[in-house]
């Protein structure tokens, strides 16, 4: 019986060999398909390779550029502010932060009854348009765990600048005690998160009643 052959994925499949000599075996049998890369453990393909390809580390990054863009408009500097750098300048800590962030997404957005579909092109979505007193929540909630996770990492508060290599910020206080300023930085997390999810391949639906009025 002839062998049909299958057609040419449109993904990827990862499959971690732990013996490099094993891969190279295989790499030279017919026991392949264009979806599927064996990648040996002791190379980086399985840990940070697809680490930054993936969905929450595209997030994050996203979220980086949009706090860059949105503070360089506010005429921040980053002498001032030593997270307004490209990301791969960024101190490993506050990409660490940026992570948690995307990770926590999707509880967010259950939160306020969001759902997610494929993208399609023209449908991409300007900012979030939650009504005020649900963006206020989400942008409390996203300041208590932001804190939270920070002391976890070993940051504690300091009345000077913020400093990543000895992880100190000024911003450790309870959401009651920020100026108005850093509140909104809150609120533009979450005003731009249909944009953010655009880059990986999303978009956001509201209930109807989820939306601003």
């Amino acid at each position: 019986m002839r062998r049909r052959s299958l057609p040419a994925p449109t993904w990827s499949v990862y499959v971690e060999v732990s013996d490099a000599a094993i891969s190279t075996a295989l790499s030279a049998t017919r026991l392949r398909h264009s979806g599927v890369e064996l990648v040996p453990t002791g190379e980086l393909a399985l840990g940070r390779a697809l680490l930054r390809e993936s969905g929450v580390e595209i997030l994050a990054r996203a979220k980086h550029e949009d706090y860059v863009a949105r503070e360089l408009t506010r005429g921040g500097s980053a002498g001032e502010n030593p997270s307004l750098v490209a990301w791969q300048d960024l101190p490993e800590s506050l990409r660490a932060s940026n992570r948690r962030f995307a990770e926590s997404v999707a509880v967010k957005l259950a939160a306020v009854g969001a759902t997610l579909i494929p993208l399609t092109p023209s449908r991409v979505q300007g900012d979030l348009e939650l009504n005020p007193a649900q963006l206020e929540e989400l942008a409390q909630d996203e300041h208590e765990r932001w804190m939270k996770d920070l002391i976890a990492d070993g940051w504690t508060h300091t009345g000077g600048p913020k400093d990543p290599e000895r992880k100190r910020h000024p911003l450790l206080v309870p959401w009651e005690q920020l100026d108005e300023p850093e509140r909104e930085k809150d609120r533009d997390g979450f005003r731009a998160l249909p944009a953010l999810l655009a880059r990986v391949g999303y978009e956001l639906r509201l209930p109807t009643e989820g939306r601003r009025s």
